[in-house]
Order: C-alpha cells, then sequence, then structure tokens
C-alpha cells in the first residue's frame, strides 16, 4: 500500500490483492481516498465522515486515471 497526504486528506493506493484494514487507516486525515485495482481496471472510494462511498460507478483504465479523478474530487470539496 502507498500513501498520499495532501491537506488534511490522505490517498491509499492498494496494490492487487491487498485490503484495507482499519488499522491501516491514518486518522489524524479528515477526508480519505482508496484505489485499487479491479479486474478491469481501478475503482475509487471516499470516506469524509464515518463511511466509505462511491463518488463514481467509472472503472478507470490506469491507476493515474483513477488518482487524477479523486483528486480533482478533493479540489472541489476543499474549495466548496
Amino acid at each position: 500500500m502507498r500513501k498520499f497526504i495532501v491537506g488534511g486528506t490522505i490517498f491509499y493506493m492498494l496494490e492487487s490483492g491487498e485490503r484495507m484494514q482499519s488499522d491501516n487507516m491514518d486518522y489524524d486525515c479528515s477526508r480519505h481516498y482508496i484505489i485499487w485495482p479491479v479486474t478491469d481496471g481501478w475503482r475509487i472510494r471516499y470516506m469524509w465522515t464515518n463511511d466509505w462511498e462511491s463518488i463514481t460507478d467509472k472503472t478507470f483504465d490506469t491507476e493515474n486515471a483513477a488518482f487524477n479523478f479523486a483528486y480533482e474530487h478533493f479540489q472541489k470539496a476543499t474549495q466548496a
């Protein structure tokens, strides 16, 4: 698992077969994004309060495309 932290937000990038566990969570950050591989691409989930939620139903072709979408969501959320 790789992590990228910016502005009190953490982005988790999982490897194939990795699972997110509660003890992996950095609760010092208020917003969390998780990006993980699926059979046909990459998916994203987001958590700001208590539960993970989907910000898109799209499956991305690359991890970078999924990260860019998540980062854009982060920028919009923090500008509101």
